[in-house]
């Protein structure tokens, strides 16, 4: 019987056999052909065709992506506090520009008969007087209808206007989409402004001399 000469394929060491084709070698492998690895070939993931029940299940509105639309839809910006803006756009820049056509449209003619010579004395003198007297209680009501309008936009706006002196009027006319307060601010600073300043500043002077006279007292 002819002998076989079989050579290990990791150390290339010769065996011997007569029968077998490959013999356990001394490196611890099998002497003979090299054995061929086979390749693991993963199939390709193909996609997950739902049926007609499981797509209306997984589109239903209450999984979590539709119902973060569904808010994203019904997420009014302009109501956030943080995030007030005043609107851009056409609508908002006709808005202002009929708002200050408005204004000076009546406010020109106002501050003619005001302070023309289209009254009489005794007329523009009870004018003059109301200003003086109601004036100041009347500036008080704006302001606190602007620092409100100022809390609606921002609070932050809001302090401001409460603390800083005038910055709610400068609120009204600058920044907030109150057009109906300003166009009204505005009239009755055209018509009573000057006379409002006089009756504040005679109110500062009789608070002060009766503080005066109060220490004086004491």
């Amino acid at each position: 019987m002819s002998l076989k000469v079989i050579k290990c394929w990791f150390c290339g060491s010769l065996h011997e056999t007569e029968t077998e084709t490959s013999v356990p070698c001394h490196c611890g492998h099998e002497a003979g052909p090299r054995p061929k690895i086979q390749l693991k070939r993963h199939a390709r993931r193909q996609p997950e065709i739902k049926h007609e029940p499981e797509f209306q299940a997984a589109t239903s509105p209450d999984t979590h992506h539709l119902a973060v639309a569904e808010s994203f839809k019904t997420l009014n910006v302009e109501a956030c506090d943080f995030y007030r803006t005043r609107p851009r756009g056409n609508s908002a820049l006709s808005r202002d520009t009929l708002c200050w056509i408005a204004l000076f449209a009546i406010g020109v003619p106002l501050a003619y008969l005001r302070y023309g010579t289209v009254l009489d004395k005794g007329t523009l003198g009870a004018l003059s007087n109301f200003g003086k007297t109601y004036g100041v209680a009347i500036m008080l009501i704006f302001h606190v209808l602007c620092v409100l309008a100022a809390f609606k936009d921002e609070i932050s706006r809001g302090m401001l206007a409460l603390v800083v002196p005038c910055y709610s009027f400068f609120y009204v006319f600058s920044m907030s989409d109150q057009y109906v307060v300003r166009v009204l601010l505005g009239l009755f600073l055209i018509a009573f402004g000057f006379e409002t300043y006089e009756g504040f500043l005679g109110f500062v002077r009789s608070a002060d001399v009766h503080i005066q006279s109060i220490l004086g007292k004491t």
